[in-house]
């Protein structure tokens, strides 16, 4: 399928215009990616008649296949199957069962069918309707002749769940029956933190080059570098067989800069190794705004819903869980400013002086009631942060801290950690929650922490 040359068009004046995001494209675009199909181009075009030929002939003649979303509601500004009958020459048909099955979804809803709705029903000729189960704009399925060549088209309502399912359901097995020619695509992700893009480039051994099979790809996303692995074979087994050699490559080359693979994310790996141990961690966040517990808590629910993931069961609770409570993330404490941490601190901790303390007491002393407070094993502890976001601001440095405390939540291990936030002021704070996630992971990847917390 890397031969196959895609192009993703959107229409909407409210795209153009700016209104709204267009997010239809970069859906259909990873789509298309998992087929191992190559996009070479978007065009966004608002709903004017001539554009819109213009923009699909211009697709025509360099890619061989085109996703079309948009335009095609009943009102006068929505003229896909209008521009693209024009485009190539040919007139619209009436279909009468998509008609019908227009008449039929305003008759669930006891509403008469209007005039305007019937020019859904028409299809360039030579074109096949594709079924929307929840709306009444059908799709367009048409393999146009230009020339000596053949260029298929796939048009779809812009309602992204309308098109969503639509794909699914019609599109992705009707490509993977033209095009997959007994072929199959295995992907992997490789996620890393703790790195930059270039350096983490610049540590695997050519693997990022173009022309390679498997073909690795690297992006970045708020400091979290993925390598993205790709390869086709005649089967499934073949396929992994050629990925693996690279994946032992990449884990050999970065070592413990990768966190995981897939969908998988710093909290997920926190939250894993915290149910796996039987801990409760509670988080103190002074500057991040709550994106630390914020992540822990999504990341809790990916686990409680997770079909592999088993329920903690009686013998675990009598191996040692806490009553409190359930293993896992168990709370937060977002702070904005000084007067905030003082008040949550008090009475348990009190300064002389109208001064605050330095950073690394305050944050320590943050750790210490949290953990009693929230019968807590772990806390972490981190700050502070500028409120405001100064983009002539020096990076900012970054106090944190995990505590380990016992039973009777006396702070008995402690293990600070201070960093720079680096890069643009607007991806400090979330550069920084998961500069928090991350030393957690690391104390446990050594070894650290079990050790620490077997001592208690």
């Amino acid at each position: 399928m890397s031969k196959i040359v895609a192009e993703v068009i959107s229409i909407g004046d409210e795209l153009t215009s700016g209104q709204r995001l267009d997010t239809n494209s970069q859906w259909l675009s990873t789509q298309l990616a998992d087929l191992g199909i190559v996009v070479q181009a978007h065009q966004t075009m608002g709903d004017y008649l001539e554009p819109m030929q213009a923009a699909f002939q211009t697709a025509a003649a360099r890619s061989d296949l085109i996703l079309v979303t948009g335009g095609l509601g009943p009102t006068q500004d929505d003229l896909t199957r209008q521009a693209l009958a024009a485009a190539f020459g040919e007139s619209l048909e009436f279909d009468p069962l998509s008609w019908e099955t227009i008449q039929q979804m305003f008759a669930r809803r006891n509403v008469s069918t209007p005039d305007s709705n019937r020019i859904q029903a028409m299809f360039p000729r030579g074109s096949r309707p594709i079924p929307n189960p929840h709306g009444t704009a059908p799709g367009i399925d048409w393999l146009v002749n230009c020339g000596s060549r053949q260029v298929q088209f796939y048009c779809l309502p812009g309602v992204p769940v309308e098109m969503r399912e639509m794909y699914a359901e019609t599109i992705a097995p009707r490509l993977l029956e033209r095009y997959r020619q007994g072929q199959v695509i295995v992907q992997r992700v490789i996620k890393t933190f703790g790195a930059g893009e270039s350096y983490v480039e610049s540590l695997l051994p050519n693997l990022v080059a173009r022309g390679n099979d498997p073909q690795v790809g690297i992006t970045a996303s708020q400091a979290t570098i993925s390598l993205r692995l790709r390869t086709t074979a005649p089967d499934l087994a073949t396929a992994t067989a050629k990925l693996e050699p690279v994946v032992a490559t990449i884990h050999q080359c970065l070592g413990k800069l990768v966190f995981g693979e897939g969908e998988q994310e710093l909290e997920d790996v926190v939250i894993e190794a915290l149910k796996r141990r039987g801990k409760r961690l509670v988080v103190v966040e002074w500057g991040t705004r709550g994106l630390v517990a914020q992540r822990l808590d999504e990341a809790s629910g990916r686990w409680r819903y997770s079909a592999a993931s088993a329920p903690l069961g009686s013998a675990q609770v009598a191996a040692g869980l806490p009553t409190g409570g359930e293993a896992g993330f168990c709370g937060g404490v977002i702070l904005t400013h000084w007067d905030a941490v003082r008040r949550w601190l008090a009475p348990e901790v009190e300064w002389s002086g109208g001064e605050p303390p330095p950073w690394p007491e305050v944050v320590a002393a943050l750790a210490a009631v949290a953990g009693q407070r929230f019968q807590a094993d772990l806390v972490l502890a981190g700050g502070p942060l500028p409120h405001q976001l100064d983009t002539n601001a020096t990076a900012p440095a970054a106090e944190f801290l995990l505590t380990a405390c016992d039973r009777t939540q006396a702070v008995v291990r402690q293990f600070p950690q201070s960093f720079t936030v680096l890069g643009h002021p607007s991806l400090w704070r979330p550069r920084a929650a998961k500069q928090m996630l991350n030393h957690l992971r690391l104390l446990w990847l050594d070894g650290i922490l079990d050790s620490a917390v077997a001592d208690l």
